[in-house]
């Protein structure tokens, strides 16, 4: 077994032996399917855990948390924990998480201290923001108590590709590559080359080419340059007087549209690295019906970020552990109220303005945009078209927590690239919140932070300042300090 194996074996040991088991998790499509995995677990060991999803753990929730949880119970952080592990000394925990630890000065995998046991990617020098998730890290766990959870790959999948792991080589890669191989062989899910756009299953093609992800010059934004690409390329838009999806095109049709993408993009001047782009790895869960959002991955996964950031992640676990009718119904409502609201808060982006300084370009939502989406409303921002950005630099927005009075939620995000270069992030954000009365964390491509309403000038300088330091790029850039903003 490899350091990460031995790691989860050692947690499942104690779960085995575990009289009662709370588990906490995070709301997003990776925390999510990370929760359900260990909820699964659990109750095929014939116990039945409370489960807790949870924006971020805190200080209040860590009390609570304390007050709250039954003396004897094992509580089971998954895909968070690692950040706050100080603060966690005090509880009976096992902790499978995949963001930087506090410290990595450990050998192996295994962290164990009292009361706590924690296995984390980092500690064994594996990369935990692309080679496993906090899904992949609990699927280890779930498969280390028993090999009748193999049939649990499919969520680790999901929440690997929740978290992007696969975007920067176009596939899954290092442990996640090996639990896609563990699926393929157990007849779970079936991987092909295709097309990177979202809604292969749900979207009629044209809709799929017109909201594109990287944009298409002509094609992304607007129906008709989309419509014009399916003629060039002499593909149908219907059958009969249905609208038809990409995963209803023949090979030879996928084939000519995706050359035609190619050809606008060289045309464009695009070089040859962006049209290999536009292909990438791609999961398909064979057992979920056609055309439904939980037949592929990055469907299967925004789904569940729908439901995570409208206060619903409880909904999105029912439907990983296979409720395909009331729970399904509500998750795909919540997904488009989601959708509304992403559309929303690029507008608002755009009315704002982003403010550019040495190292990073930020902009403050306040109010108008919900903190919960936060995040993925940057990360939109640095693939949509007619929102002026650098792409040489990471962005980080700022929103009020509407559950939290005189706090402010940060969200960062970076490119492959500035990570080559030496971004970290997570390092990044911990340290500048840190400074301010906050605490932060996540991953080197993307962190947030939480800091005190009022202390966003001081942060945003120190966060300028470590970026800089990181980025030699950025700190031999002697231009202008000072915040200009551009629309």
């Amino acid at each position: 077994m490899n350091p990460l194996e031995d790691a989860a074996a050692v947690v499942a040991a104690r779960l085995r032996d575990a009289k009662d088991v709370y588990i906490v998790s995070h709301i997003d499509a990776d925390g999510i399917s990370s929760g359900s995995i260990a909820y699964r677990t659990v109750r095929r060991l014939g116990l039945r855990p409370e489960v807790d999803f949870i924006k971020q753990l805190d200080d209040f929730v860590i009390e609570r948390l304390c007050k709250e949880v039954p003396e004897g119970t094992l509580v089971w952080f998954t895909d968070l924990g690692s950040g706050q592990l100080d603060r966690l000394r005090g509880i009976d925990c096992v902790v499978t998480d995949h963001h930087q630890p506090a410290s990595t000065e450990v050998s192996g995998a295994l962290l164990e201290g009292g009361s706590f046991v924690q296995a984390n990617p980092h500690l064994a020098g594996v990369d935990g923001a692309q080679e496993i998730s906090g899904a992949g890290m609990a699927f280890l766990t779930a498969r280390a108590v028993d090999k009748v959870n193999l049939d649990l790959s499919m969520l680790a999948i999901v929440g690997a590709v929740g978290d992007m792991q696969h975007s920067r080589e176009g596939r899954l890669v290092g442990l996640n590559a090996s639990i896609v191989e563990e699926a393929v062989e157990a007849g779970i899910v079936e991987v092909r080359m295709d097309l990177a756009f979202f809604g292969r299953e749900t979207r009629p093609i044209h809709k799929l080419l017109q909201y594109s992800s990287p944009a298409i010059p002509g094609v992304s934004g607007t129906e008709m340059g989309a419509m014009e690409v399916m003629k060039d390329a002499d593909v149908e838009p219907k059958e009969g007087t249905n609208w038809r999806t990409w995963s209803e095109l023949s090979i030879e049709e996928k084939q000519r549209i995706i050359a035609r993408l190619g050809e606008i993009l060289l045309t464009q001047g695009h070089g040859h690295k962006a049209v290999s782009r536009l292909v990438q790895e791609v999961y398909t869960f064979p057992a979920e019906e056609r055309g439904s959002e939980t037949r592929d991955a990055m469907e299967f996964a925004t789904l569940l970020n729908a439901c995570g950031r409208y206060g619903m992640a409880r909904v999105g676990m029912e439907v990983c552990l296979g409720d395909r009718m009331d729970a399904m119904t509500e998750a795909k409502r919540l997904q488009g109220s989601h959708r509304a609201k992403l559309v929303d808060g690029l507008r608002n982006v755009q009315s704002l303005g982003v403010v550019s300084r040495r190292s990073i370009q930020f902009f403050h939502a306040g109010d108008a945009i919900p903190d919960t989406i936060i995040g993925t409303v940057a990360s939109m921002a640095l693939q949509a078209p007619g929102i002026d950005l650098d792409p040489g630099l990471p962005i980080i927005a700022l929103a009020k927590k509407r559950d939290e009075p005189g706090v402010i939620k940060v969200s960062g995000r970076g490119t492959r690239d500035l990570v080559d270069e030496g971004l970290d992030l997570a390092k990044a954000m911990t340290e500048a919140a840190s400074g301010v009365g906050g605490i932060g964390g996540g991953h080197n491509i993307a962190a947030g932070a939480s800091i005190p309403e009022g202390k966003e000038e001081e942060f945003l300088v120190a966060l300028d300042a470590i970026v800089a330091r990181q980025v030699p790029r950025l700190a031999g850039d002697d231009g202008d300090q000072d915040a200009s903003e551009s629309t």
